[in-house]
């Protein structure tokens, strides 16, 4: 992308596909940057350095064993109802099987960010460690890694979530429609499928009865955590809206929310770590258009998500701490007194970018650039961990159809999830709103209302946003 933008053009292209294609390819880097994974080391030996398609890829890496299992999921290809093979790689630590260790154990939904993998994932995410600390399974589910996607592998995550929805004014919101991530398919928005939130689904299931038939150890359906980086992070949090019936909580870094809750949601526990100058999912949110007839679109602000999780879990009280640890500043900011104990939690952290995570040393140098010269000093995954394993998911989880699979509050006035506090300030929020319908098919509940965005106003936006960034990019290019 920096090639794209940098490069002197001696003449320019005269097909206005081109023009169209090379402003489109600089409208996702915009929105995609580095996302996630150019979070992977280079390695100009290696042409694929992920292994996509190694059943064996994070056994041998790792020298564990972490089988992948592969399941077909139903895909709409227009015509017809066809199916993906889509596949995970899941791991129940050597310390699970020990005397006196316990026979039923969680489990974490770890996604990698767009361009990346389960590889990568389980190499810095720091998940891994976790699980054989505390005895807990952990899945690394494939995102989509098929050519046509222009950015690499990608989760497929709704959006279309619009701030006048839940009818609340956040004095730092930027009233954004959310735009679906993070399939591009060249021009375009991406569209419903592959559908990643039942991909997952069936994902889980699937591990649950095979633990439960092959095992000595089960998979407990009642704790089930979404975890993820960035791209992995809007999924989980998909997760959480699509399928409150499954989730037992949500802790994730570096992402946000997109996709709208229906009204059958059930308030889901929701943990999540962001820095204040990520480049990637800025902090205080983005417009990547704004045309008339389609209105902005983009990230929400993290005051914005904040907001509305808060009005979906139907919390009443809020709290708000600063803490400081080993030249880390930040704030601890939660949501309190919900429905179902479902807490709300925010970890800011400040002059941290798209890396909120402690680096390993193999990863210090790529997160000491994403982050601008600074290095998280703590496990931020111990402390999404110390969330979410706090919380059970009381009912049992609602069956989907089977896929076929192959084995190939109070807050304490010292500490906060064990970071020194250095002061509070908590009050009560305003009584929350209900929860607003919202209909099962959002381009449906979009098109009846005459300012929302459809999807081709969207295209055409995007089509004309593509054709004036191109131009402004030759004529840069040439002057330079």
């Amino acid at each position: 992308m920096k090639l794209l933008m940098n490069q002197r053009m001696n003449s320019a292209p005269s097909s206005a596909a081109l023009l169209f294609l090379a402003g489109v390819l600089l409208f996702v880097g915009l929105l995609d940057g580095q996302w996630a994974l150019a979070e992977q080391p280079e390695d100009d030996e290696d042409p694929d350095p992920c292994q996509w398609g190694n059943p064996d890829a994070l056994s041998d890496a790792f020298g564990k064993n972490i089988p992948e299992t592969c399941i077909n999921v139903p895909y709409d290809d227009g015509t017809d109802t066809v199916v993906l093979k889509r596949c995970y790689y899941s791991y129940i630590p050597d310390s699970c099987y020990q005397d006196g260790a316990p026979k039923e154990i969680p489990l974490v939904v770890d996604n990698h960010g767009n361009t990346g993998c389960p590889l990568y994932q389980a190499g810095y995410s720091s998940w891994m460690e976790k699980a054989e600390e505390e005895c807990f399974a952990v899945m690394w589910p494939s995102g989509n890694y098929d050519s046509k996607f222009i950015f690499g592998s990608c989760f497929n995550v709704p959006g279309f979530l619009r701030s006048d929805d839940w009818g609340t004014n956040v004095a730092n919101a930027n009233n954004v429609t959310t735009m679906p991530c993070c399939c591009f398919e060249g021009l375009g928005i991406p569209d419903k499928e592959p559908n990643d939130p039942l991909f997952l689904k069936l994902a889980i299931e699937t591990m649950v009865e095979i633990s439960t038939a092959e095992n000595e150890i089960a998979i407990d359906a009642n704790r089930v955590y979404m975890a993820g980086h960035s791209n992995g992070c809007f999924v989980s949090l998909a997760m959480a809206a699509l399928y409150s019936d499954t989730i037992a909580a949500v802790c994730c870094h570096a992402g946000g929310v997109l996709t709208p809750f229906p009204a059958d949601y059930t308030p889901v526990p929701i943990w999540m770590v962001h820095g204040t100058i990520d480049r990637v999912v800025p902090y205080g949110g983005q417009t990547m258009l704004n045309y008339p007839g389609v209105g902005a679109v983009g990230f929400w602000s993290m005051d914005d998500q904040m907001e509305y999780l808060a009005t979906q879990n139907g919390c009443s009280e809020n709290g708000q701490v600063g803490f400081s640890e080993s030249g880390a500043e930040g704030r601890v900011l939660t949501r309190s007194n919900c429905k179902n104990d479902a807490t709300v939690e925010l970890l800011e952290l400040t002059n941290v970018g798209h890396f909120p995570y402690y680096a390993k040393p193999e990863w210090e140098e790529f997160a000491f650039a994403e982050n601008e010269g600074f290095l998280v000093p703590f496990d931020t995954t111990a402390l999404a961990w110390d969330f979410c394993s706090s919380y059970t998911r009381g009912d049992s989880a609602a069956t989907t159809e089977a896929p076929i699979h192959e084995e190939d509050e109070e807050i304490d006035d010292e500490t906060v999830d064990g970071i020194q506090i250095d002061d509070d300030d908590a009050g009560p929020l305003p009584e929350p709103e209900s929860a607003p319908e919202v209909e099962e098919e959002v381009d449906s509940a979009l098109a009846e209302e005459s300012s929302a965005p459809t999807r081709i106003g969207m295209e055409i936006a995007l089509l004309l946003a593509c054709g004036t960034i191109a131009i402004a990019t030759i004529l840069e290019a040439t002057i330079l």
